[in-house]
């Protein structure tokens, strides 16, 4: 999309590069094979009960950047759906990134009005939880999902999951997801160097 400068559309992109959402974390579309992490996420929703609106955001980011842009909303719709359900009063925490990505799918579309509600939305709930970023909030629920998404993106962003892992559980040290994600970053990087120790940890968070 061509915007031209000093619009508002410069504007909006300043604040949405402040978010912490799939469109500002590493990988982007140059690192990344856009049809292989599609068809995995695909996979990864009809075989998986875990985790089921992470992979809608991350989908939703993919489609994203392969224009699917209808098709993101869509994702974004359920993932929003199942955190509504599963987390109930822990919704808003768990709604960061989802909204960071609705956000920037309505940019990329051009409908600037319906980004700044989403980034509207992320200061009402991010203003009690940061006295950081005006439109995120650096929680365990922000760590977590981007580990998980930086672990399902290939052997080069391992060391960076394992240390958003690392600060979730530093943050919220009694959850057993942050724990799980810590060990499966630790063991893919392990097994990269070919340290044995890895394959009986390896059985411990292949399903998780």
């Amino acid at each position: 999309m061509n915007i031209m400068s000093n619009t508002p559309g410069d504007s909006l992109k300043e604040k949405l590069d402040q978010l912490q959402c799939h469109f500002t974390w590493r990988p982007q579309k140059e690192t990344i094979d856009l049809d292989d992490m599609s068809s995995r996420l695909q996979n990864s929703l009809r075989f998986s009960v875990k985790r089921k609106a992470q992979f809608y955001n991350h989908l939703a980011f993919i489609n994203c950047l392969q224009g699917h842009f209808e098709e993101a909303i869509v994702n974004l719709k359920e993932a929003e759906n199942i955190l509504r359900e599963k987390y109930k009063d822990g919704f808003k925490r768990r709604s960061i990134i989802t909204y960071g990505n609705f956000a920037w799918v309505h940019y990329h579309m051009g409908q600037l009005t319906e980004a700044q509600s989403y980034l509207d939305k992320l200061e009402m709930i991010c203003e009690p939880l940061s006295d950081g970023p005006r439109y995120t909030a650096m929680i365990p629920e922000v760590y977590g999902e981007k580990g998980w998404s930086l672990l399902s993106s290939g052997a080069e962003y391992y060391e960076e999951a394992k240390e958003c892992f690392a600060k979730a559980q530093e943050q919220d040290p009694d959850n057993i997801e942050w724990m799980f994600g810590l060990v499966a970053a630790q063991t893919r990087l392990a097994s990269m160097s070919g340290t044995p120790e890895s394959r009986d940890q390896s059985q411990s968070v292949k399903h998780f």
